[in-house]
């Protein structure tokens, strides 16, 4: 837990302090929210294109917040309100930088191995695999939930405790020089990109750039040295992705970091053979890992895509000693939560793949392969809008329409404006009219959805979290209880 006297967070972020008590309190924790203020929490303001964190500094001082970074000169009123509640003032030219500074310090204290995940898709199913995994032998901290852009990343470090010996950061992007800048405060000794999608290129352009992005988690690991557990510097890449040998070639190398691959084939250092589905579409089969062991793979969570997340994680296990059987046993074990690859029999007789907490186009193809691959009378795909694909977001929803049509998809339901080119898309691959169904909204689907499922059929809901698809998945369940 992050425990320092506010003095020491004003030098460690060259802040000016503006008011401290005689006798000042410790600060215990970090928020930049002001609604997450507990007792004793240093507020960090934020400024964004519509809200200002100092205008609630006030709120967060009656919280109980021990100490206030701010990034313009206090009101009287909030001198007043610091003095009443014996809480610091700091002033600092940037929110933001001094988050990340002050993880930055933290991080100096910290001696444990860090273990940073990054990809298109699957990085925070490979998280939780990996904090998993290595819970078996270590004291482990993770990224909570998807805190992992430039601001969520440097939470979690804070939120570390200093006798943790090991951390699993989450390092998500939206543009170029995100994760080198997340990467510069969590400094991890071991990286995984789960691979190289679509994600984000309607901001940067290609697909080659979305693989230097994700590259500058490898570029850091060849920055630091000193672990509790000695570990040299490697980076797990999916085997199967076609940038892999480009990352390896051009960043890894010469960063002087092994490069270790995870995926189906016999020539991968981490490989699954013999992957067989059960009834609810999860992966079964032999891995072998990287030091020659080899362990059973059976997972909880729907979908053979699911066993490439799975073996990069047991590589990394592999790689710090933990015993194959601990590896097998942990990813048995996980269950994801918050609106992820839940997959729920309804007492209507009806199989509800929940996975609306956000999409892309690769993690859309993934879910419609668990679709596909269940046992049902029909399959139906309820998939809405996918955000950030810029010029090029109609043709990418009209290929994941495309997929859909391709992939034997009984009824799909398309939700949303951009989603019209899916629906147009799928009855040009042959769909009947019957079968394809536009709706406006969330509500609307549920309304579809409550009529046209029947006994027997699977669906899948899936969409980016604006689209507000959980409304739907809550509609439905609620109709079939």
């Amino acid at each position: 837990m992050f425990n320092a006297e506010p003095r020491e967070i004003a030098q460690a972020v060259c802040a000016r302090v503006i008011e401290c008590p005689g006798q000042p309190r410790r600060v215990v924790g970090v928020a930049i929210d002001s609604r997450k203020v507990e007792d004793g929490c240093l507020f960090v303001a934020l400024v964004g294109e519509r809200v200002d964190g100092n205008d609630y500094v006030g709120r967060a001082l009656e919280a109980g917040a021990a100490a206030v970074i701010m990034t313009r000169e206090p009101t009287e009123a909030e001198f007043a309100r610091a003095r009443a509640c014996n809480a610091a003032l700091l002033l600092a030219a940037s929110g933001e930088k001094a988050l990340q500074d002050l993880a930055s310090w933290w991080r100096d204290k910290l001696h444990c191995v860090v273990v940073g995940v990054t990809g298109s898709s699957g990085k925070t199913t490979t998280k939780e695999m990996c904090a998993r995994v290595l819970a078996t032998k270590f004291k482990t901290h993770a990224t909570a939930g998807n805190l992992n852009s430039t601001l969520g990343a440097p939470l979690t470090v804070l939120s570390c405790p200093l006798d943790a010996e090991a951390l699993v950061v989450e390092m998500g992007m939206n543009a170029m020089h995100e994760i080198e800048a997340i990467a510069a405060v969590a400094r991890p000794h071991i990286g995984i990109i789960t691979n190289v999608g679509t994600a984000h290129i309607g901001i940067l352009g290609s697909r080659l750039n979305i693989a230097r992005a994700k590259s500058e988690l490898v570029a850091a690991l060849g920055q630091q040295a000193g672990n509790s557990l000695d570990v040299e510097p490697c980076v797990l890449l999916w085997g199967q992705d076609d940038y892999t040998p480009w990352i390896a070639s051009n960043v890894a190398a010469p960063a002087g970091v092994r490069t270790l691959t995870f995926g189906t084939s016999e020539a991968d250092d981490a490989s699954c053979a013999n992957v067989e589905l059960d009834e609810l579409g999860c992966a079964h089969g032999t891995a072998t890992l990287p030091s020659g062991a080899s362990m059973q793979l059976d997972l909880g969570l729907p979908g053979v895509h699911n066993v490439s997340d799975a073996l990069a994680a047991a590589a990394m296990g592999d790689l710090l000693g933990i015993a194959a059987e601990q590896i097998s046993q942990a990813l048995a074990g996980l269950r994801l939560e918050g609106n992820r690859q839940q997959v729920v029999r309804c007492a209507a007789g009806i199989t509800l793949i929940n996975d609306c907490y956000n999409a892309n186009a690769d993690s859309m193809r993934r879910a419609l392969d668990v679709l596909c691959s269940l046992k049902a009378a029909r399959r139906i795909a309820c998939l809405g809008d996918m955000g950030e694909l810029g010029e090029d977001s109609e043709v990418i929803h009209a290929a994941v329409g495309g997929y859909a049509a391709g992939k034997g998809v009984d009824v799909l339901v398309a939700v949303g404006p951009l989603s019209r080119s899916m629906a147009q898309a799928a009855l040009l691959m042959g769909m009947s009219e019957n079968n394809v169904v536009e709706v406006a909204d969330a509500a609307g689907a549920a309304n579809v959805l409550k009529e046209l499922a029947c006994e027997g059929d699977a669906l899948l809901v899936k969409a980016s979290h604006s689209t507000g698809l959980e409304k739907t998945v809550e509609a439905v369940t609620q109709a079939w209880a």
